[in-house]
C-alpha cells in the first residue's frame, strides 16, 4: 500500500491541475509506457533507499537496546554500592551513638584512666631502675655516660654504649 502511494505520488509529480483541455498535445509528450518506465525506476530507487534506511534504523535500535541493557546493569551495580554504603553509614552512626552516651563510655573511660595510671607508675619505676643501673655501671665498670665508654683494669672487658636518659615527663609532647 505504501509502495502504491509512492508510485501514485511520483506519477502525479509531472502533472498540473490547472491544465486546460483546450491546449493541443505536443508531439514530444511521452506515452504511458515511457512514463511508467521512468516513474517506476524512480520509485524503485526510492523503495531501495527506504529499505536501506529501514535496515539502518533497525541496526540503530538494536545498538540502542544493547546500550540500554548495559546502562541497566550499571545502574544495578550502582544501587548495590549505594546499599552497601548505606549499611556502612548506619553501622558508623550506631558506633558513634554508642560512644556518645556517658553510660556507655563509663567503663571505657574508667579502664582508660586505670591503664594510664598503671603506665605512669610503671614508667616511674623504670626511670628509677634505669638510674640504679647507671650508678652500678659507673661504680663497678667506670662507665662515663657522656663519653659512652666503660673502662676496667682488664682491657678485654671494656665496653661502649649509647647514652640514654628517660624523659622525666613523657606526657609533654611539645
Amino acid at each position: 500500500q505504501v509502495c502504491f502511494l509512492i508510485f501514485r505520488a511520483t506519477m502525479m509529480q509531472g502533472k498540473t491541475t490547472t491544465r486546460s483541455r483546450s491546449k493541443p498535445r505536443l508531439a514530444r509528450e511521452r506515452s504511458t509506457g515511457q512514463l511508467v518506465g521512468e516513474k517506476g525506476g524512480l520509485n524503485a530507487a526510492l523503495l531501495h533507499n527506504l529499505r536501506v534506511g529501514y535496515k539502518e534504523l533497525l541496526q540503530e535500535i538494536a545498538h540502542d537496546e544493547e546500550g540500554a541493557k548495559e546502562m541497566r546493569n550499571h545502574l544495578k551495580q550502582l544501587q548495590r554500592e549505594r546499599e552497601h554504603i548505606a549499611r556502612e553509614v548506619l553501622a558508623a552512626e550506631a558506633f558513634v551513638e554508642s560512644m556518645s552516651s556517658e553510660g556507655a563510655l563509663g567503663p571505657i573511660v574508667q579502664k582508660k584512666d586505670s591503664l594510664a595510671a598503671f603506665a605512669e607508675d610503671e614508667y616511674k619505676k623504670a626511670r628509677v631502675q634505669h638510674g640504679n643501673m647507671m650508678t652500678l655501671l659507673k661504680d663497678e665498670f667506670g662507665y662515663h655516660p657522656e663519653y659512652k665508654l666503660g673502662k676496667t683494669s682488664d682491657p678485654s672487658k671494656e665496653f661502649s654504649g649509647k647514652f640514654f636518659t628517660p624523659d622525666p615527663n613523657p606526657n609533654d609532647f611539645v
